[in-house]
């Protein structure tokens, strides 16, 4: 339960994190799905989502 609760809390610091960025990412299951032309930007905010929560560097 712990690690999906950190799960989502990562997710929603990337949902809000690209929303400020104005960049339209929707949920899905663990990850996201974001426009082609913006995924540099899903990825480093996926990234520092991890890094920021879990001093971990999201990797794919």
């Amino acid at each position: 339960m712990d690690l999906m609760f950190t799960e989502s809390c990562i997710l929603v610091a990337v949902l809000l994190r690209l929303a400020r960025m104005g960049v339209a990412a929707l949920p899905m299951h663990d990850g996201i799905t974001v426009p082609r032309s913006m995924a540099d930007r899903g990825m480093a905010a996926m990234g520092d989502a991890s890094l920021g929560l879990l001093a971990l560097r999201f990797r794919s």
